[in-house]
């Protein structure tokens, strides 16, 4: 079985080349390139979009809190530096420094070290363990304060078997802020004990590199893989990543992440979170989810530009106990998805929504793509009378499901090849339908009926007419 899973994996990233809308390179990202207080209208929105799929059709936001207050629905002014200097035990400031010694820090917003002013700090075989807690959750999360190893811009930090924890409060473990700072660890093992205390935290395009470790946070609004204002890249490539708390999803993005052959599990939280124009892309990783899987949404925070949310789901397993497997609410996104072996307990495959936590009242809806190569996809596929979303499947890819069966999308168009199927599980309503078989004959109908809009331009083709399908079912014009 592990034979075959491989082969066609190989296989897959190959002919997408050629069969597919999203090519190799949409899917998998580059993985060889291994300033002040917050001042707020109200405070920076950490929001996290989840959904309810049922016959109401009923769609929830969760808000991430920091200490008790919902930050969720206001614009933030970003600051351009940190409020304070940032001091350690141990720094690296214009020189190389390496630790050889374990090293037990505390106090309020004190790291245990820190490289700045283009200094290297190197970390090898050291245990690391931090009680500092920060003193302003913001300047925390914007810059790194109190967190056990801050790298500041045009720096360096090395880690290499060692093991590094956190306990306090807005304590994060790994922290790299400002253009041309970089974290490069190894076989290691970093885990935060406490609510808002990132494992892996990029903003202001700082850089972090993973290999081979185990990286875990147990509290709550503490994403394991963080990148924060103003984006910054992280790469994770083998090893694990796990959370425990609420509003704690595996990946949070307002940059871009890559990982590959990750195994990760989310206990109450998502397993990653991308929001505005940015993007995460999972290959060969093995998914266990606590919540709705994938939320890709626009905050108000005004922290990440609007424009296309991209997720790039490459190979690997998801097992999804709860929710929708993708959500999606004011923005446009785009899901690709190549040979993943799904396993969901819910019947909700894709949800897109107007939330009301976000955006414009009226012109908040979301806009969904989903690509599928190579792909098996069960589930029934929601939108909102906000939102569209647009099906396409190629490369030997089945969907079993509906689509916009309760006839409220905006828009909802669906498109085969002649290599892809469809399984109807109910009614559908479509704006469009592009089969890939004249004869329909890799529509499997089950008897239901798919209606469609005859005064859509791509349906010319159907003349108007209603034609009965293999298995009884019909598809006919929708009623006026």
């Amino acid at each position: 079985m592990k034979d075959k899973r491989i082969f066609a994996f190989a296989l897959c990233i190959v002919l997408s080349l050629s069969l597919s809308s999203c090519t190799v390179s949409d899917y998998v990202n580059n993985l060889d390139a291994l300033e002040t207080h917050a001042t707020t209208k109200k405070s920076p929105v950490y929001t996290l979009g989840t959904s309810t799929y049922d016959t109401n059709i009923t769609t929830t936001g969760t808000t991430l809190f920091i200490d008790g207050t919902d930050f969720g629905l206001t614009e933030v002014i970003i600051p351009k530096k940190p409020k304070a200097t940032a001091v350690a035990m141990k720094t690296a400031d214009s020189e190389k420094l390496k630790i050889s010694d374990d090293i037990i820090s505390k106090d309020v917003d004190v790291s245990a070290g820190i490289a700045k002013n283009r200094g290297k700090l190197t970390l090898e075989g050291i245990t690391a363990v931090s009680s500092s807690k920060s003193s302003d959750t913001a300047e925390s999360r914007f810059f790194g304060t109190s967190s056990a190893f801050l790298c500041m811009p045009s720096s360096q930090i090395d880690i290499k078997d060692s093991v590094i924890t956190t306990t306090g409060n807005g304590a994060s473990a790994c922290f790299a802020y400002g253009t041309g700072s970089v974290i490069d660890i190894s076989q290691s093992e970093i885990m935060t004990q406490n609510a808002n205390a990132r494992a892996l935290a990029s903003t202001y395009h700082g850089n972090i590199y993973a290999a081979g470790s185990k990286i875990s946070t147990n509290g709550m609004n503490s994403p394991a893989v963080f990148v924060g204002v103003n984006g910054g890249t992280i790469t994770v490539t083998g090893g694990e990543i796990s959370t425990l708390g609420v509003s704690s999803p595996a990946v949070y993005s307002e940059g871009t992440v890559s990982m590959t052959g990750v195994k990760v599990k989310t206990t109450s939280s998502e397993t990653a979170v991308i929001e505005g124009k940015n993007s995460v892309s999972l290959t060969g990783c093995d998914i266990e989810s606590g919540s709705t899987t994938f939320t890709l949404y626009q905050s108000n925070s005004g922290e990440t530009s609007k424009g296309l949310a991209t997720l790039n789901l490459v190979g690997g397993t998801i097992e999804a106990k709860s929710g929708a497997l993708f959500y999606v609410a004011n923005t446009d996104a785009k899901i690709c998805l190549q040979a993943v072996e799904i396993d969901s307990s819910s019947s909700s495959l894709v949800n897109v929504v107007a939330n009301e936590k976000w955006g414009e009242v009226g012109e908040n809806g979301g806009k969904a793509t989903i690509l599928a190569n190579f792909q098996n996809l069960e589930g029934d596929i929601y939108a909102d009378n906000l939102s569209e979303v647009k099906l396409e499947l190629s490369a030997l890819s089945t969907f079993e499901g509906t689509i916009n069966s309760r006839n409220t999308a905006k828009k909802a168009d669906i498109i085969l090849d002649g290599t892809s199927k469809w399984i109807l599980t109910g009614n559908s309503f479509v704006s469009s339908i592009t089969p890939g078989m004249a004869d329909f004959s890799n529509i499997i109908d089950n008897g239901y009926t798919i209606y469609y809009d005859a005064d859509n331009p791509t349906n010319v083709y159907l003349n108007g007419e209603t034609i009965t399908l293999q298995d009884g079912g019909i598809l006919t014009p929708m009623k006026k």
